[in-house]
């Protein structure tokens, strides 16, 4: 049996406050609590943070606006569905109307 082959590269893990260029102290690893490197490109990286009080507030407001607009969205179509419904009850009423009325005549 051959040997298992090992990965090409091996994930860097580096602690939240310390960095591996010294001219970037101030970027933005240096500011999030976690983050994580795939690979070896510079665009390759995920920086995962804490929302603030404003995030926080920016995510109840998205929350909220398409809950509302759900809620419009349902609103709107019973109120478009009231007429259909009367006009179905309506012609069910006329039609038990004329079928007396036709039998009454027999």
């Amino acid at each position: 049996m051959s040997e298992p082959t090992r990965p090409r590269s091996e994930p860097e893990i580096i602690p939240p406050d310390r960095s591996a260029r010294p001219e970037r102290t101030r970027s933005r690893r240096a500011e999030s609590k976690l983050w994580a490197s795939v690979g070896s490109q510079e665009g390759a990286r995920v920086y995962i943070a804490k929302p603030g009080p404003l995030g926080i507030i920016l995510g109840a407001v998205a929350v909220g606006a398409v809950l509302g607009m759900t809620l419009l969205a349902l609103v709107g179509a019973f109120l478009f569905s009231l007429p259909v419904i009367g006009a179905i009850v309506a012609a069910l009423v006329l039609s038990t109307l004329i079928r007396r009325y036709f039998r009454a005549l027999r």
